[in-house]
């Protein structure tokens, strides 16, 4: 628990460094900046998926079908987990008791 919010001060902390040096960057330079910001917004878009069905969508309409589509088979499908696969997905639900209390309760 005190790991994880360690690591998540040391990346706020990188992203502001980063954004204070972009800021800088694009006052001396704003084609450059601009340039720049174009063609990452260009790189991070998703332009077309392919479904399960090999079926490839390219236009705003069958991107949300297919994302719904694939959101809804995903939490819905129902299938056993093993013992192994609980007990790794626990540890990452925080604990709202502490040992002792557990050991009192049992």
């Amino acid at each position: 628990m005190v790991r994880q919010r360690l690591l998540e001060a040391g990346e706020e902390s990188w992203r502001l460094k980063i954004r204070v040096i972009w800021l800088q960057v694009g006052k001396e330079n704003t084609k450059y900046f601009q340039q720049y910001a174009k063609a990452r917004k260009a790189f991070n878009t998703i332009w077309s998926l392919v479904d399960d069905a090999s079926n490839r969508g390219s236009n705003f309409r069958d991107l949300a079908k297919m994302r719904v589509h694939h959101f809804q088979s995903l939490f819905l499908a129902r299938r056993e987990a093993s013992l192994g696969e609980i007990m790794h997905n626990a540890q990452y639900f925080p604990l709202y008791a502490i040992d002792e209390d557990n050991d009192n309760l049992l």
